[in-house]
């Protein structure tokens, strides 16, 4: 889409290129899916993933307050994308980061526990997660 704005009109691509692009994606995805990837690729394949749904939560954030603080008067374009792209990056690793350190403990914990434990054992697990 990126490419088809710099060569096609608006029109195309806010319009008939936008439902062009859907179709392409999952032909694409689905030529991937059975693929083996090297150990590099599965590395920066993991980093990815585990980048994305912190992304996917504060970007916008992350986007609103560097067109505040830093380019006021511009709401959107490739300044406010290239400025705000390493800050959003920056966060959604402090979010990783803050999850693996402080949520996974906790989940891995009470995955431990069954439906058929005592509340004396949950308890202990809880208890012993903080």
């Amino acid at each position: 889409m990126v490419a088809a704005q710099w060569i096609l009109p608006d029109s195309y691509v806010y319009g008939v290129g936008f439902y062009l692009n859907t179709p392409a994606f999952a032909v694409l995805v689905y030529s991937l899916a059975g693929r083996s990837f090297g150990p590099r690729m599965c590395a920066f394949g993991k980093i990815v993933g585990e980048l994305a749904y912190p992304v996917f939560l504060i970007q916008w954030l992350v986007g609103f307050v560097t067109a505040l603080v830093f380019l006021p008067g511009i709401s959107r374009g490739w300044e406010l994308t290239l400025a705000a792209t390493p800050l959003i990056l920056v966060g959604a690793g402090a979010l990783a980061f803050l999850h693996h350190a402080l949520v996974e403990p906790l989940r891995s914990r009470l995955r431990e526990v069954k439906p058929t434990d005592s509340p004396a054992r949950v308890a202990n697990l809880t208890s012993a997660a903080e």
